[in-house]
């Protein structure tokens, strides 16, 4: 409403009712609120400066604070009409607590009118992350980083790996969301666990089987793979290597041994008497193993049967031993005694007869072997065999010669 506009005549009683003061009411130009009306502060005044004036203020609005932050607590922006003293009411999303963006709206009323509008925001309240016991050691179990906001209030998610079993790198990611906003992200690791290896046992017997020491980790679930020697026959000094692997770490080593053993006994046979100048056979028995026989004392060599001479009457030792190898010590040295004795002679004994006359006129014996010697007894040496009628052997056949003639026989 307003009061008449020029040219028309305007009367006290629609100033009153502009004022709001009734059409009866008793005024006169010269009081403050027609002053007012009229927009004539001070001077003269007349009917005229009240064409098309009106008693309702016009006023209009401005907002400020419109960004805010989230803060958990009830926010608004500040509404600022531009007549202190107007009368308005505040509409749409005068205020909110969580992070989003708005619209308040602003009418005025009574004698004040005009309008307005703003938008106006909560923005989420940025955090940062960060992440500790980054760091792990393989347990068997799952593992995973500590995040911690910035804000202790904040809502968020994490991704990438956020926990594991087994040893590895890995990453985590953490996103805030709704009243909150920002993102990080950190590696983090579990270690493989360290195990250390004990060896047993590690000296063994030959025993013509496969053998090895016994391996054990630290940590009875430990993966690991052997190398080196980890198991061998014959005897002889070897190294075995471990090397954990997967989950675990860590590595060992020892040296093993497989022990030459003893033979079984060795034994000799042959003849333990003779005669000299005779050769006699000596066989060796028993032991193991690839070693060659070896004869000693009179005996040499390591031909088996061994064939020992003995040119002389005495005693003699042959003895023998096999030799070692790879997986046998050398054997016992058996010992066998020979007595060797001289041959007995073998005499033959001769009677030489002169002519018819029956009686011995020469006598001759012959002794051969073990140093035997001759012995003669006759009475005519260098004619016996010109005068001998028989010869006779008491034993064996003999033959007896003188220059060119010989003569044998047989006694009867």
């Amino acid at each position: 409403m307003a009061l008449p506009v020029s040219p028309n005549s305007i009367s006290l009683n629609q100033v009153n009712v502009e004022l709001g003061l009734g059409g009866t009411t008793s005024i006169n130009l010269n009081q403050a609120t027609v002053r007012t009306l009229f927009a004539i502060a001070s001077g003269q005044i007349s009917m005229s400066d009240g064409w098309g004036k009106s008693s309702v203020i016009p006023v209009t609005f401005s907002y400020s604070d419109t960004s805010k932050t989230y803060n958990a607590v009830s926010q608004a922006p500040t509404v600022t009409p531009s007549n202190g003293s107007a009368t308005y009411n505040n509409g749409g999303t005068t205020a909110a607590t969580n992070a989003g963006s708005y619209t308040i709206t602003s009418t005025a009323y009574g004698s004040y009118s005009g309008s307005g509008s703003s938008g106006w925001s909560i923005a989420a309240k940025p955090v940062t992350f960060s992440y500790s016991a980054t760091s792990k050691t393989y347990n068997g179990g799952s593992q995973a980083p500590t995040v911690s906001p910035s804000d202790g209030a904040a809502s968020y998610s994490n991704g990438g790996t956020t926990s594991a079993v087994n040893a590895g790198s890995y990453t985590i990611t953490s996103t805030a969301y709704g009243n909150y906003s920002g993102s990080g992200s950190s590696g983090w690791s579990i270690g493989a666990l360290g195990v250390s290896f004990s060896y047993s046992p590690t000296s063994f017997n030959y025993n013509g089987g496969y053998q090895g020491p016994g391996v054990t980790p630290s940590n009875g679930s430990a993966t690991y793979s052997n190398g080196g020697t980890t198991s061998a026959v014959n005897a002889g000094s070897y190294t075995i290597t471990s090397s954990a692997y997967g989950n675990y770490t860590g590595s060992g080593s020892s040296g093993w041994t497989i022990n030459k053993i003893n033979q079984p006994t060795v034994y000799i046979s042959g003849t333990t008497s003779g005669t000299s100048g005779n050769s006699y056979s000596y066989t060796a028995t028993g032991g193991a193993g690839g070693g060659a026989y070896n004869f000693g004392g009179s005996g040499s060599g390591t031909s088996n049967p061994n064939s020992v001479y003995f040119g002389t009457a005495g005693t003699y030792s042959v003895t023998v031993y096999k030799a070692s190898d790879t997986n046998y010590n050398q054997s016992n040295t058996p010992t066998i005694t020979v007595t060797i004795t001289a041959p007995a002679p073998t005499c033959y004994y001769y009677d030489l007869y002169y002519g018819n006359d029956g009686n011995v006129y020469a006598s001759y014996t012959q002794c051969n072997g073990a140093g035997g010697a001759y012995s003669y007894d006759t009475d005519d040496p260098g004619n016996w065999g010109s005068y001998a009628t028989t010869i006779c052997a008491r034993s064996g056949t003999v033959s007896m010669s003188n220059g060119t003639s010989s003569q044998g026989g047989t006694c009867s």
